[in-house]
């Protein structure tokens, strides 16, 4: 959510060699753009049923993004997802260059 690609890219790297599959990864980024979009389009913790520390850090990095940015961000995910299930694509390789397109 920082925007910041060098990180993400070390990042990814990293939870590779930690073992973490393709879809595992896929999940956590997914789960983060939905917290990034709930934010997005409600006013308050509650009212997106989120704890406050979770809603508060999406809604200050809901600004780093352009309108329905993180809606074509989770199509990717979704597609990458789908693609690597359906042997269309490797999760790893699309994973990479995903980052390389943010």
């Amino acid at each position: 959510s920082r925007r910041d690609k060098k990180t993400f890219w070390i990042l990814l790297s990293k939870a590779k060699q930690e073992g973490f599959s393709g879809e595992e990864i896929i999940g956590t980024l997914y789960w983060q753009v939905k917290i990034l979009r709930l934010a997005e389009i409600t006013n308050s913790a509650k009212e997106a049923n989120q704890k406050s520390f979770v809603y508060d850090k999406a809604k200050r990095s809901c600004i780093k993004f352009k309108k329905d940015e993180l809606i074509e961000i989770s199509k990717k995910l979704l597609t990458i997802y789908h693609d690597s299930h359906m042997g269309l694509c490797d999760s790893d390789i699309a994973l990479e260059k995903f980052v390389l397109s943010l």
